[in-house]
């Protein structure tokens, strides 16, 4: 069993109150990759009320059955309210606290230099440096392309009125082919190639854009990507990703006005 803390923004005015929840995890028919550094030690994430990319490194947090306390900050109020040291040495979120590998502790702040060392802790790393370097090459691309184009999308059409997002789609799709080309040349998941860090950001991208359009149409938009739609399946039979996107914050990004652009955007989709 595994014991998360969540502090979520839940309208009161007690935001930092933490609750606990049991999640059973249980490990997918299948290996990890085999972790040298794997190290016993309470794991702290702190982020914002947003799924962002702190949501790859939920998802092997929950996948490995490890336990951590993941600390929500729900508000602008509560981030300025946190103690001296909280934000990391680069003043921002996400920030990692927990064990550095060697046998001893450390902070670590920047989303993506957190997944690696997640993903060097807990086993998501591949066993070779070629294998390595492809994969940083797909989580590229997920975490910070597809990704990037729904937050920018999403941010100027708050901002300026303008339907940025619907201007991002092309981007979008042309973004997601070439990690169907990515994921197709490494090959689907299963015995011959366990589960690393990268399809966490695979499944990040696909929940995305599930969430952003209708069904309909992001039944469209993935279509031409069967590798990326095959290898986020596979991952969501897993009950620990289960149980991260049960648990997953419900704004995508930090974008104040988010739940009425996305509103909006599928609206105009069922017009169209």
């Amino acid at each position: 069993h595994m014991t998360v803390h969540l502090a979520c923004m839940l309208g009161s005015p007690r935001h930092l109150a933490l609750r606990r929840c049991g999640a059973a995890i249980s490990r997918f028919a299948g290996r990890r990759v085999c972790s040298t550094m794997d190290q016993p030690g309470p794991i702290t994430l702190r982020y914002f009320a947003c799924q962002g990319r702190g949501q790859i490194l939920r998802y092997m947090l929950f996948d490995s059955g490890r336990p951590f306390t993941d600390e929500i900050i729900g508000s602008e109020a509560e981030y300025n309210a946190l103690p001296p040291g909280a934000k990391g040495i680069c003043n921002y979120l996400p920030v990692y606290e927990g064990p550095d590998g060697s046998g001893g502790t450390m902070q670590l702040g920047q989303s993506k230099a957190i997944t690696y060392h997640i993903a060097m802790l807990l086993g998501y790393t591949p066993a070779t440096a070629r294998e390595s370097a492809k994969a940083s090459e797909v989580f590229c691309l997920a975490s910070e392309d597809v990704y990037s184009a729904i937050l920018l999308g999403i941010w100027q059409t708050h901002m300026t009125g303008n339907p940025a997002l619907v201007a991002a789609i092309p981007k979008m799709r042309q973004r997601l082919g070439n990690l169907e080309t990515m994921l197709g040349a490494r090959g689907a998941l299963g015995a011959s190639r366990p589960v690393d860090f990268s399809d966490f950001a695979a499944l990040f991208a696909v929940d995305l854009i599930e969430q952003l359009f209708t069904p309909p149409a992001a039944a469209s938009v993935l279509e031409p990507v069967p590798t990326v739609r095959g290898n986020a399946a596979l991952l969501r039979q897993r009950s620990g990703v289960q149980a991260a996107l049960e648990r997953r914050c419900e704004r995508m990004t930090g974008c104040p006005g988010e739940p009425e652009v996305v509103a909006a955007f599928r609206e105009m989709e069922e017009k169209a």
